[in-house]
């Protein structure tokens, strides 16, 4: 330990009974020198006493001013009731050098409390103005520069507001045009877009399978589904939601509803047959009918009553037609015995017997030939062959257009061996998913509503159902993105859209200022400061809440205790905790080495005192003559004097190095 005549504290926690020990070992070291004769046995003290030759270092506080430069707007120099130089703090509220801008933007000077210079409460120089950068000045407080920064001018029916002198001004009109006939499209400067739906107003919903087009409650635009059947069998009748409905030729076997005609077949003209051979096809052989054919009956058999016939008996002249039959006439031929009564050519007529009661041949209705012919159609033909009688089947030839089944639901039916065979299923697929396709055997094919999923075409509705044969869109499409740079749409073709936005935004982090849009994206403000200027907490910020969180943490990480006195600080449960003390030691014997907590080491020259190269010898008339005072420190406080000494008739104050 060294005595100084400068300004001396007293390391915090220093024990008094070691800082004698040290004094009376300094003493020893420094025993060949003239000038330390006043050192002795009892300079020192005991670990309980310490006791001196007292000399007065000072009698007023000004005598103590000059001793300590390095005052804090907050110390002074007193002198002691014991005479000696002591540090001491300024009154409480004393006004001291550092300010801020406080309240209101005005600069406030800090005061002192506790010894040390505090400054009041800072209030923020944020003026709420997005158009000014607020700034500090110590001097002359609060500055509010503009700026032309993206902002928000509170009206939701502009974008791309910007600051111009210190106001935000709002940019271009908000398109708030969805594009939907059924909506009133408006725009509330404190909500922005609104689109009223406009109930039961004609409109188009772009579908050409629709016909009384009107607004729904929804907002969608629909009508009615639009009849498209033609009543022609030989066209596939369905709907374009572009052009309307379609009429699709066919081919193939058809009905044309009249039965006096054959080979009905779909053509240019429709459903068209060949008109029937009335003689071969409905043909008897019975002289007392006459053929002709009803378009809705068919074949039709008259007799023809009255006209004249050939009964095929020779024996008979005048012959008559008599309902169907051939009849009457003279008898001209007497026989006593069938034999007498010879046959006509035509055997389908019956055989001839002898009535003997008249002695007439007459014919023998038993000899008739029935022929069956309930089988018959188009296909087949049964008739009685005159030079045989005997009934006999033909078979129209193959492929000859026919009517199976009596169903419109087979196509093609043609005749095979004499059979009426079926053709093919009739294809009923109207290539429209709203209806479900079947087929009726008397109406043919047909196409009923249905309620099935499906989809309209419109990327901008979702839920499409199928109602009255046409799909019709559901519920609009949602096509948020969830991104606050971005104005969302939908477009019919392409679906949902997002155009990327300009002016400020929310990036969803309470931990930073108010975002601004770029390419889409919110780029956060300035970060939050949770710094709270200590190294061994560790700092965060709840981006939920925006709460800073101060906990201790960094456990054995090196810091900074704020003593330059201390070496190898660390952080520990109490904060930064000081290490071992730092070693001032200049090496040269009339330098005092100390540390002082706010300027670190000092190493005081000793005036009067001759440095020796082989040790602290120090020789001479003029060698200084050294006592000391009072080495029992009364406090172990920075600032209190360890002990007081006398160099040359001044008072000097002893402090204890640290550790000590």
């Amino acid at each position: 330990m060294k005595l100084q005549p400068t300004a001396p504290t007293l390391r915090r926690h220093a024990p008094p009974g070691r800082a004698a020990r040290h004094l009376r070992a300094l003493c020893a070291a420094w025993a060949t020198c003239a000038w330390l004769a006043g050192c002795g046995a009892d300079a020192g003290g005991t670990d309980s006493e310490d006791a001196g030759t007292t000399v007065a270092a000072c009698s007023a506080d000004s005598d103590c001013a000059a001793r300590y430069p390095d005052l804090t707007a907050c110390q002074r120099a007193v002198c002691t009731d014991a005479g000696a130089c002591a540090l001491a703090d300024q009154d409480e509220g004393t006004p001291c050098a550092e300010a801020t801008c406080g309240a209101a933007g005005h600069v406030a000077a800090g005061t002192c409390t506790a010894g040390a210079c505090s400054t009041p409460d800072a209030s923020s120089c944020d003026d709420d103005n997005p158009c000014t950068t607020d700034t500090c000045d110590p001097k002359s407080g609060c500055a509010h520069a503009n700026n032309a920064a993206l902002c928000d001018d509170g009206d939701a029916c502009t974008t791309g507001d910007t600051c111009a002198d210190a106001a935000c001004k709002g940019g271009g009109a908000l398109g708030c045009d969805d594009d939907n006939a059924c909506t009133t499209d408006t725009c509330d400067p404190k909500t922005g877009c609104s689109h009223a739906v406009d109930s039961g107003e004609a409109c188009d919903d772009g579908n050409a399978c629709t016909a009384k087009d009107a607004c729904d409650s929804q907002g969608l635009c629909s009508g009615d589904a639009l009849g498209c059947d033609d009543d022609d069998v030989c066209t596939t009748d369905t709907c374009d939601p572009k052009s309307g409905c379609v009429h699709t030729a066919t081919t193939g076997a058809c009905d044309d509803g009249d039965a006096c005609t054959t080979d009905d077949t779909c053509g240019a003209k429709g459903c068209a047959g060949a008109a029937l051979d009335v003689a071969k096809v409905c043909g008897d052989n019975n002289p007392c009918t006459d053929e002709s054919c009803d378009p809705k009956k068919g074949c039709v058999n008259a007799a023809n009553t009255g006209a004249t016939c050939d009964d095929g008996n020779a024996c008979t002249t005048g012959e008559a037609c008599k309902d169907g039959a051939c009849v009457g006439g003279s008898d001209v031929c007497k026989c006593k015995s069938d034999a007498d009564c010879k046959g006509g050519d035509n055997l389908c007529l019956g055989q001839l017997a002898c009535d003997l009661a008249s002695g007439s041949c007459k014919i023998n209705p038993a000899t008739v030939p029935k022929c069956d012919t309930s089988q018959d159609g188009l296909c087949l033909k049964t008739a009685c062959v005159p030079a045989t009688g005997k009934c006999v089947g033909t078979a129209s030839a193959d492929g000859t257009a026919c009517d199976a089944d009596g169903s419109l639901c087979t196509d093609k039916d043609a005749c095979a061996g004499g059979v009426c065979a079926k053709g093919k299923a009739l294809p009923c697929d109207d290539k429209n998913p709203c209806t479900s396709d079947s087929c009726a055997p008397k109406k043919g094919c047909e196409f009923t509503a249905n309620t099935a999923a499906c989809d309209d075409g419109d990327a901008c509705t979702t839920q499409d159902a199928c109602a009255g044969t046409v799909c019709k869109g559901g519920p609009a499409k949602a096509c948020d993105d969830g991104k606050p740079c971005t104005a969302d749409s939908c477009d019919p073709k392409k679906d949902c859209t997002a155009s990327n936005t300009a002016g400020v935004c929310d990036d969803g982090d309470a931990c930073t200022g108010q975002g601004v849009c770029a390419d889409g994206v919110c780029k956060p403000g300035k970060a939050k400061s949770c710094d709270d200027g200590k190294p061994c907490t560790a700092d965060s910020c709840d981006p939920k809440t925006g709460a800073c969180s101060n906990v201790a943490g960094n456990a054995g990480s090196a810091c900074d205790d704020g003593d330059p006195c201390t070496t190898g600080s660390t952080c520990g449960a109490q904060g930064c905790q000081g290490g071992a003390a730092k070693t001032c030691s200049d090496g040269k014997p009339c330098t005092l080495d100390s540390c002082d907590p706010k300027a670190g080491c000092t190493f005081a020259p000793f005036e009067g005192c001759n440095s020796c190269s082989d040790g602290p010898t120090c020789t001479g008339a003029s060698a200084p003559a050294w006592t000391l005072a009072d080495a029992n420190p009364t406090s172990a406080t920075h600032n209190k004097p360890l002990g007081v000494a006398a160099f040359k008739g001044q008072p000097l104050v002893m402090i204890a190095v640290h550790g000590y």
